[in-house]
């Protein structure tokens, strides 16, 4: 995937993601349990043009848990109800309307690159490829897309993997110079290693092509709570 020198992996993402939305129709699979693209579609729109749905999609905890959720269900069954699936499609792709604070250039940077490339990963490779990789594994990325996939993870590793029982350290293996990020201190140390792409899809819970390191109880326990989303 071309990148153009004005544009981030952010900008890239939302382009493709939108892309493969638009392709793929509004009753297709997803990655994403239990939603259709449509469900996707409503949740990216929503996440950055309506503050009120956030505590839903955060997983607001206590007992204020379950109507932050359906208030953000509602919305985005309005999303829908009032621009249709590909209205909500083209509104993702515009981007966030003026006042979200989500326009700020380094907060999309920071907080959509990683998400995009992740639930593009979930529309693109939720239907067979009769053995080819598409483009959401990250597989066909420039090396300066890789790069800042990199460079955004350690803050999201951090949190992501807060509760793992063990140490974490995720070793990447598609650069001219191996490089490591402590998602969490601790003793014994798991070791995730493969590419950028996909160690960004392993720590959101995704199948990827990762290999793990560690003694066998820890690793377990860090692979249990990856793939419980965690």
């Amino acid at each position: 995937m071309a990148i153009h020198p004005r544009y981030d992996a952010a900008h890239v993402f939302r382009l493709a993601l939108a892309d493969a939305l638009t392709q793929a129709g509004p009753d297709a699979r997803t990655l994403c349990t239990g939603w259709t693209t449509a469900d996707l579609a409503a949740h990216l729109y929503v996440r950055e043009n309506d503050p009120l749905s956030l505590p839903g999609i955060a997983g607001l905890p206590g007992p204020a848990g379950p109507a932050a959720q359906r208030l953000t269900t509602r919305s985005m069954e309005r999303a829908l109800t009032r621009h249709g699936y590909q209205g909500v499609v083209d509104l993702f792709r515009a981007g966030p309307r003026p006042w979200s604070v989500w326009r700020a250039p380094q907060l999309d940077r920071i907080g959509n690159a990683l998400e995009y490339f992740v639930h593009l990963h979930d529309v693109t490779d939720a239907v067979p490829h009769g053995g080819n990789d598409p483009v959401g594994s990250g597989c066909g990325l420039s090396q300066r897309l890789r790069d800042e996939l990199w460079h955004r993870m350690p803050p999201l590793a951090t949190m992501l993997l807060r509760g793992s029982p063990a140490g974490v350290q995720l070793e990447r293996l598609d650069a001219p110079h191996p490089s490591r990020i402590i998602a969490r201190r601790g003793l014994p140390i798991v070791t995730a290693r493969g590419s950028a792409p996909q160690l960004a899809l392993w720590m959101f819970g995704r199948h990827a092509r990762v290999e793990l390191v560690g003694d066998v109880e820890p690793l377990a326990a860090v692979s249990t709570l990856v793939a419980s989303g965690v």
